[in-house]
């Protein structure tokens, strides 16, 4: 098997919770993508974070150029 296109570019966009009732940020793909001033995505990724339920992380992760 071949390996899949990364690109030169990765970006970030991420939701924090606190208690699970107060959110902030934008974690999508949009967000993500200006991050790393991308135009084009080869790779989207999912990364969560929670510590004992009182604070929660959740982050989009792309690559591309």
């Amino acid at each position: 098997m071949g390996t899949a296109p990364t690109g030169s570019k990765s970006g970030r966009a991420c939701i924090h919770s606190f208690f699970g009732a107060i959110s902030i940020g934008d974690g999508s793909i949009e967000t993500a993508m200006k991050d790393a001033g991308l135009k084009g995505v080869y790779t989207i990724n999912k990364e969560n974070l929670s510590v004992l339920g009182t604070y929660t992380r959740q982050c989009t992760l792309v690559t591309g150029d």
